[in-house]
C-alpha cells in the first residue's frame, strides 16, 4: 500500500511539472534552475564556501603575493 501512495505522489508531482512547463513563466523557471542563467540586465551572485577556495587564491589577493605569482609565470 505504501508503494501505491508513493507512486501516486510521484504522479501528482510529475503532472504539476507538466502543467508548469505549459506556461511561459514555468519554462523560464525550469531554464533558470537547470542552467543557472539570467536575463540581459540582471546580475547573478555566486556564493563560494571558504572550504572550496584554494589557499593560493587568497595569497594572490594582496599585491605582494600577486606580483610573486606574476614573476613566477616568467621563470
Amino acid at each position: 500500500m505504501n508503494k501505491i501512495a508513493s507512486l501516486k505522489s510521484r504522479e501528482d508531482s510529475l503532472n504539476s511539472d507538466i502543467s508548469k512547463m505549459q506556461t511561459k513563466e514555468g519554462i523560464e523557471e525550469i531554464i533558470r534552475d537547470k542552467y543557472q542563467v539570467v536575463k540581459k540586465g540582471e546580475k547573478m551572485v555566486v556564493i563560494v564556501d571558504n572550504k572550496d577556495v584554494n589557499n593560493t587564491t587568497s595569497s594572490q589577493t594582496n599585491s605582494h603575493g600577486f606580483w610573486n605569482w606574476v614573476k613566477n609565470i616568467f621563470k
